[in-house]
């Protein structure tokens, strides 16, 4: 499945996130987007060829490698939602389609490793089999344990073992266990919701033992401990509406904020 191919244009790259691994950039392209013609066949035009799914940059931003796309060893998301290299620098990949319900792991030369879960299965945040359109993969430091922000369909963090993939725990919003019912639309004013709300979109341990998930349409940050133990919460400029109540303008609706925290921040 890898190419040392030249990745022909860019703006085939336009819809991508990328990810650092030891000594080299990486980036995930996700549904292809405007002229692609030249990859018909028959050809339907002279631009362009898309860049392969996974890019993988050396540090001067010179193209190193290229794999990924459908195989007979794995079912390839259909559509991808971040890229993380772990600690032992292998490459993890959440599937994020409508249907999608599965990770992929590789090597950082493409070779397959690891699919965890399977697409086409019903919303299910008590799942231990599958996962509900994954947002995020994060990694403590030993690279022993995966957390996973899961997700834009289930309502969880989810721990797994690194190297067999085997669900070890996972939690709701307090350490409850998670509820797959449609809490509306996010309203400031009205108490805490005692569960996620979708996106659940990160699931990052620090360096002190802490978990730091974002809970991204309530406003908020809640902390806990590896084991699920609740800990604290921070709301973020609690009065920005990602997912509006009802009357709500779509000017106030639209606005967005990102906070990033250090793996190694005590707070």
């Amino acid at each position: 499945m890898a190419s040392r191919r030249t990745p022909a244009a860019a703006a085939a790259l336009a819809v991508a996130i990328a990810g650092l691994g030891a000594g080299a950039h990486w980036v995930e392209r996700k549904a292809v987007q405007g002229q692609v013609g030249a990859a018909a066949d028959p050809p339907t035009g002279e631009c362009c060829l898309p860049a392969p799914p996974i890019v993988e940059f050396d540090p001067e931003g010179n193209f190193v490698a290229g794999w990924g796309g459908p195989s007979d060893e794995y079912e390839w998301p259909a559509s991808n939602h971040g890229i993380t290299v772990d600690p032992r620098d292998d490459i993890w990949i959440g599937g994020n389609g409508r249907n999608d319900g599965h990770i992929l792991k590789f090597t950082r030369e493409g070779r397959f490793l690891l699919q965890i879960g399977r697409p086409g299965m019903p919303i299910d945040s008590h799942s231990r089999e599958y996962f509900g359109r994954v947002a995020k993969i994060s990694f403590d430091a030993t690279g022993e344990e995966a957390f996973v922000a899961d997700g834009y369909g289930n309502r969880r963090v989810a721990v797994l073992d690194a190297d067999t993939g085997e669900l070890k725990r996972y939690w709701g919003a307090y350490g409850n266990p998670p509820q797959d019912v449609d809490l509306g639309p996010y309203d400031p004013d009205a108490p805490p919701a005692q569960q996620f709300r979708n996106p659940v979109h990160c699931a990052q341990p620090s360096n002190d033992g802490l978990v730091y998930v974002c809970d991204r349409p309530n406003d908020r940050i809640q902390v806990f401990r590896r084991d699920g133990t609740f800990v604290n919460e921070v709301f973020i400029a609690p009065r920005t509406l990602g997912t509006a109540r009802p009357g709500t303008s779509p000017s106030r609706a639209t606005r967005s904020r990102s906070t990033c925290i250090s793996p190694t921040a005590r707070t």
